[in-house]
């Protein structure tokens, strides 16, 4: 008993030295915070940390969770130090589909784990609240020395001398093969809104875009800056978005261009084979409320080259192209 008591009173004395000797550099991070919008008081302290990211992805980041967006949920975890915001991650969503991304620590926090703890407490959140397939697209490196540990798997990658980034998806056992699987019930149409961005992305990831010549690994990998192109473009007033569903599931998209002058306008359609009676008939539907009579379909002139990793443009190109 003697023995345990001297071993009790080491262990506190080497404890109580420690302490005393490193300060605060001995205290434990926090667990990060689990943010769902709208969160406007985080808006300075995220676009400071984030000042190396795109402007796209900062104001996509501020509408979202600063502002909010109907339909989506979307969630954000931070770490701070003294109130200040020094790392941050962030899921974007809509239904249960999710894509990861903006992981990030400010350099001087770098080596202590937050990304790691950003991470755990993201795929939490999505796990226990119902998310089934959760998309990121990130560097080789970082995807092989970190995310593979936390189920992701590659669904696309370019050829090994191209190969610096890859398409993941992380889903569980029991789930489909992804959100467009077994797709049934009636064709309808729905306007389309940022907060469907996650749905275009895993739909580029998972059927052909737009354009037959880009191979679908070129596609999926171009794929949330494709989609952030496509909401940026129908937020300006220069295209219109339409959803085509099959049952409340979306199927398909559809891209009608509004800045045509005269009675004729353009289109193109995710994917591009999707492009159906029903679908024309729904594109035109819409193409006479904006007063256009007829609705072409550039794409479907092209004929798909594997062999071309860059394609030429047309020379009457969709406006979201």
């Amino acid at each position: 008993m003697m023995d345990a008591r001297r071993q009790t009173g080491r262990m506190k004395a080497a404890r109580t030295t420690i302490r005393r000797r490193h300060g605060a550099r001995t205290r434990m991070p926090d667990k990060p915070l689990l943010i769902l919008p709208p969160a406007p008081a985080r808006q300075a302290g995220l676009e400071r940390l984030l000042t190396e990211e795109s402007e796209t992805r900062r104001a996509d980041l501020v509408q979202r969770f600063c502002v909010g967006l109907p339909h989506a949920r979307d969630a954000l975890a931070i770490a701070t130090e003294a109130t200040t915001p020094i790392a941050c991650a962030v899921i974007r969503r809509r239904g249960t589909v999710g894509v990861f991304g903006q992981l990030y620590t400010a350099p001087p926090h770098r080596g202590k784990g937050h990304c790691r703890r950003l991470t755990q407490t993201l795929l939490s959140w999505f796990d226990m609240s119902g998310g089934k397939w959760l998309y990121a697209h990130t560097r080789v490196d970082l995807y092989e020395r970190f995310l593979t540990h936390f189920g992701f798997a590659v669904l696309h990658r370019l050829p090994r001398e191209q190969d610096e980034y890859v398409m993941l998806l992380r889903r569980p056992a029991a789930a489909a093969p992804h959100p467009f699987a077994r797709l049934n019930g009636a064709f309808g149409t729905r306007r389309m809104t940022r907060a469907d961005w996650p749905l275009v992305v895993a739909l580029l990831n998972h059927y052909p875009g737009p354009d037959p010549r880009i191979s679908p690994a070129e596609s999926a990998l171009a794929a949330e800056n494709a989609a952030f192109d496509l909401f940026a473009q129908q937020e300006a007033g220069a295209v219109e978005l339409i959803g085509l569903t099959a049952g409340k599931r979306l199927a398909a998209v559809a891209s009608v261009a509004l800045d045509r002058k005269g009675d004729r306008t353009h289109a193109m359609v995710i994917p591009h084979d999707r492009a159906d009676a029903a679908a024309r008939e729904a594109i035109a539907e819409f193409a006479r409320t904006q007063s256009y009579t007829h609705v072409d379909y550039p794409f479907e002139s092209l004929v798909a080259s594997a062999s071309s990793p860059a394609p030429a443009s047309p020379d009457e190109p969709p406006a979201p192209a």
